[in-house]
């Protein structure tokens, strides 16, 4: 095979779901074309995606050496997207800068870095990124559009994030994270229009002939949907009624969380600690957990994750968060550890413990117990796509060590 069939082919791989076969195609390639940036950059992404940030930092730097100074934008996005993997944001935005100073015309860099300050909080520095993202000549203006369509809306800007929502869709109509966002901030311009005409008690009226199951059942529905803002509203109003139900505060802390609202969320989550019984805290728990990892906090991440687990030790779910977070910081022994205690629970989704447990034993490039993670995990649900995706790459992985046998 000749060295553009066997781009082509690793091109594709790249594209795909198969990021431990990409590498051992790679490494490779790469053997017999060592000044090949492109590939070393998409080597270096695999395994970012790998946890494995050593090695991957080594193929970045490759990259860097090899590209011309007008081709480095991309892999000093990597080099970014690396250390934001790995819990480092402040080199992570360090590097994303470097990648507008590279290319400023194009859109990439600070959409990158945009997305980056949003999840700190930094809302007003990111929507202006944003906004200058929208003016370049170059890059996925789609893809601005709806990072700051998503900024506007955790800024409670609902009219202008809807704005930027139906923009996002014009370019790119299969947008589906678009569209969700879009009907989110539409149902709150509704409820704002409701709650600004006269006689507004008349919204509070019609509540009051729902009861509180009902409500409660209208607030579970939004906040297990991507629908962020419409929760925030619906569980405030709920709250104010009934202002001792620990799960909506759960509920609400999280929706905070994902408008980048760490402070307030942190309060809402801390006010169901307080009313869960001691032996039902886990929920709560991993609600602080998800809070300072969606933060960038992934030491306070492990910490409340860990307490979730001491305090229902039988249920899967704080073993799956906890393992993720490792695996996150590239500790990945620990990890398997930790997704190992999480199969042999007797409560939570042991499919997907087994799942993570496949990813981390893929990680650590032991194809074969993976292989058989995956297959239990789509024993025990056969819907499990993810898990068929991985079983195919390490599936992949294992005929090529065979055939090098």
């Amino acid at each position: 095979m000749g060295r553009e069939a066997r781009y082509e082919r690793l091109r594709r791989l790249s594209k795909r779901h198969y990021p431990a076969l990409t590498i051992r195609v790679a490494r490779r390639y790469l053997i017999d074309y060592p000044d090949d940036g492109v590939v070393w950059m998409w080597l270096g992404d695999v395994l970012t995606r790998m946890a494995r940030y050593e090695e991957a930092e080594q193929a970045i730097a490759k990259a860097l050496e090899f590209c011309p100074p007008d081709l480095r934008r991309n892999p000093l996005l990597k080099m970014g997207y690396l250390f934001d993997a790995a819990g480092d944001q402040g080199q992570a935005a360090a590097w994303y800068r470097k990648a507008i100073e590279a290319d400023p015309g194009h859109a990439a860099g600070r959409i990158w870095l945009g997305e980056l300050l949003a999840r700190q909080g930094r809302l007003h520095e990111a929507e202006d990124l944003l906004r200058a993202g929208l003016t370049c000549a170059k890059g996925y203006i789609d893809e601005a559009n709806l990072q700051l369509g998503f900024v506007l809306r955790a800024r409670e800007r609902f009219r202008e994030a809807a704005a930027c929502f139906r923009e996002a869709l014009r370019l790119d109509p299969e947008r589906r994270e678009a569209r969700h966002a879009l009907r989110d901030v539409e149902a709150c311009i509704r409820w704002e229009e409701r709650r600004s005409r006269p006689g507004r008690s008349s919204l509070r009226r019609r509540e009051g002939e729902r009861d509180e199951d009902e409500r409660y059942e209208r607030l579970r529905r939004l906040s297990e949907g991507p629908f962020p803002a419409s929760t925030i509203r619906v569980a405030r109003r709920y709250l104010t009624d009934y202002p001792d139900d620990a799960v909506a505060w759960v509920r609400l802390g999280e929706a905070l969380v994902k408008a980048a609202h760490f402070q307030e969320a942190e309060g809402a989550i801390a006010r169901a600690l307080e009313l869960f019984p001691a032996e039902g805290r886990r929920l709560p728990l991993m609600g602080m957990g998800y809070l300072f990892d969606a933060a960038g906090d992934l030491e306070k991440a492990t910490a409340w994750y860990t307490n979730a687990v001491e305090a229902d030790p039988d249920h899967a779910a704080g073993r799956i968060f906890l393992g993720g977070v490792l695996t996150r910081q590239g500790r990945l022994h620990e990890a398997e550890e930790v997704h190992r205690a999480g199969v042999a629970c007797e409560k939570g989704r042991v499919d997907e413990a087994y799942f993570n447990l496949g990813l981390v034993l893929r990680c650590r490039e032991r194809f074969h117990e993976a292989a058989e993670c995956f297959r239990e995990a789509i024993r025990l649900d056969p819907e499990y796509r993810e898990a068929r995706s991985a079983l195919r790459d390490v599936e992949a992985c294992i005929r090529w060590e065979g055939r090098r046998a």
